[in-house]
């Protein structure tokens, strides 16, 4: 089997391709800016299964800078979803909680890039991940890290929690999963003060972030896959 790898070098890129290579019957493709490669002027080679993964994921920057995250989320799906329109490839693609209450350019540009997926191909999984934990970035390795711990807004927004190592279980289960969207939430929303208090380190508060989404809750709607890491018990344990 043939598979392209989207933003292989990031955090959930290069965790999934490391998990893909460890079986021997597929021929893995990369593509990816690190590696000096633009999808838009990439050669897209033909394969079984293209994960798309490849995005700009940043809020702020998308609100401040329109046209580049419409550049890496809008135009590169869209030339993903054109090249491999009538062929059998199975477009497998990472959407957003975000894109499920639009209040910034990045919920929108991951929406219209599925949309541009659904519409022009016959054989796709869609994604949508919620807040994604234990990856290095994000809120919660911020609350590892920090010290004190810094609060956007008053803390009582909610967030609904996934581990990577769970996202790239159900990402690699999509492989066989029928043509249709599948929200991988955990179906519990956590506030974010509730989070920063079970590490008993001190907090300060700032303000808010602009186009920031207030309450973000995703059910499980996939067909067999579950997440296993609680983000409670991942922090219980952090340095003070």
């Amino acid at each position: 089997m043939k598979i392209l790898v989207t933003g292989s070098e990031g955090n959930i890129g290069s965790r999934l391709f490391k998990e893909l290579s460890k079986n021997k019957d597929y021929e893995i493709f990369k593509i990816d800016r690190k590696l000096g490669e633009e999808i838009l002027q990439s050669d897209l080679p033909e394969v079984d299964i293209v994960f798309h993964l490849a995005a700009q994921i940043e809020v702020p920057f998308s609100i401040k800078y329109p046209l580049p995250d419409a550049h890496d989320n809008i135009m590169s799906t869209i030339k993903i979803a054109n090249h491999y329109r009538n062929t059998n490839t199975k477009i497998i693609y990472t959407g957003s909680a975000a894109s499920k209450i639009i209040n910034n350019p990045y919920g929108l540009s991951k929406e219209v890039g599925s949309k541009y997926i659904k519409l022009l191909c016959k054989n796709y999984v869609i994604c949508n991940l919620p807040n994604i934990f234990g990856s290095g970035r994000g809120v919660v390795e911020r609350f590892k890290q920090d010290n004190p711990i810094i609060i956007y807004g008053n803390g009582r927004q909610t967030r609904d929690f996934v581990h990577i190592d769970d996202v790239i279980d159900g990402l690699i289960k999509a492989m066989e999963w029928k043509t249709g969207e599948y929200d991988f939430g955990s179906g519990k929303s956590l506030e974010v003060i509730e989070l920063a208090k079970i590490t008993k380190k001190k907090i300060k508060f700032v303000n808010g972030i602009k186009g920031e989404v207030f309450n973000s809750i995703m059910k499980n709607t996939t067909p067999n896959w579950k997440p296993k890491i609680n983000v409670l018990d991942y922090l219980k344990n952090v340095e003070k």
